[in-house]
């Protein structure tokens, strides 16, 4: 079977951004199922860093998407990857029309076509709407009648908040590691030396809990690690901050921690890192609901 699978029109699927879970989800598509006989041919900007793609179609070069962006998004920001995703900007209407032309010339009939970031790929995907299928809904709403959800808890929770029955083209497939990628940490007797919590650094996520766990705990050092502006939460001084980081680099910083912090305060339609610790060895410490359960 030939998969199409559609990268992302704000980033790129290599390590560098691998921080972005949509762009994590993209790059360890083929080595996944490549395996399993599956002929994955990848669309997006430049080319991809993983391996198992029979073919790579450019749908854009970086340099035009860094044109239309207004800065390169593998260079250190203190903005969120992404902050200026609109689905009918420049960017996402100039790669929706490339996408659709590359897949009006590529997709038959038998094919499917993976769309992991859901409306932001729906333009391009006129006239194939029978054949796609939405690969990792971790998002609000969704375009096609194929779904794969990250978990029972996102499912269930669109279940009720549409007040309809299942489907039997929905499907749960949590999201996919390679476990190559997190060794697991040295054996410690104290475990680590500091606390951390690793993510888009912004209220829902929960750092408003860890700035009051930091101060009842002055004894420990508390590493915020993630996307966005840290100046709001290292407001004490046994709270620092480090740029996000990806690769091997996640692991080692992970090795390094008495536990992860994850108490987003929304449902969390995965919370990859929380996986990503766990992987390593490390202990997590996260909210009670959604995912995390």
């Amino acid at each position: 079977m030939k998969l199409h699978v559609l990268g992302l029109p704000h980033t790129r699927s290599i390590a560098a951004l691998s921080h972005c879970a949509f762009t994590g989800k993209v790059r360890r598509f083929a080595p996944m199922l490549a395996p399993l006989g599956f002929e994955l041919i990848h669309y997006g900007v430049g080319a991809p860093d993983t391996q198992g793609w029979a073919e790579n179609r450019v749908v854009m070069t970086p340099e035009r998407q860094q044109d239309l962006l207004g800065y390169d998004p593998t260079e250190p920001s203190p903005a969120f990857i992404g902050r200026d995703v609109k689905i009918d900007s420049p960017l996402y209407r100039e790669f929706n029309e490339r996408l659709k032309l590359l897949l009006q010339s590529n997709v038959q009939a038998d094919d499917w076509i993976c769309a992991p970031f859901g409306w932001g790929h729906a333009a391009a995907l006129t006239g194939h709407m029978k054949q796609v299928v939405e690969t990792g809904i971790g998002y609000n709403h969704c375009f096609s009648a194929n779904r794969i959800y990250e978990s029972q808890a996102w499912y269930h929770r669109h279940l009720g908040r549409d007040q309809r029955i299942g489907w039997l083209s929905e499907f749960v497939v949590p999201n996919y590691f390679d476990v190559t990628e997190w060794p697991l940490r040295p054996l410690q007797p104290r475990g680590g030396t500091y606390v951390l919590y690793m993510g888009r650094l912004q209220d829902d996520k929960g750092l408003g809990i860890v700035i009051r766990l930091a101060e009842a705990r002055p004894d420990l050092t508390f590493v915020l690690c993630g996307q966005g502006d840290p100046t709001p939460y290292c407001i004490h001084p046994n709270i620092e901050y480090h740029p996000p980081v990806h690769g091997a680099a996640r692991a080692t910083l992970m090795h390094g921690a008495r536990c992860l912090l994850a108490p987003s305060q929304y449902v969390e339609p995965f919370g990859g890192v929380a996986v990503e610790a766990m992987l390593t060895g490390t202990p997590v410490l996260s909210s009670h609901y959604g995912a995390y359960t």
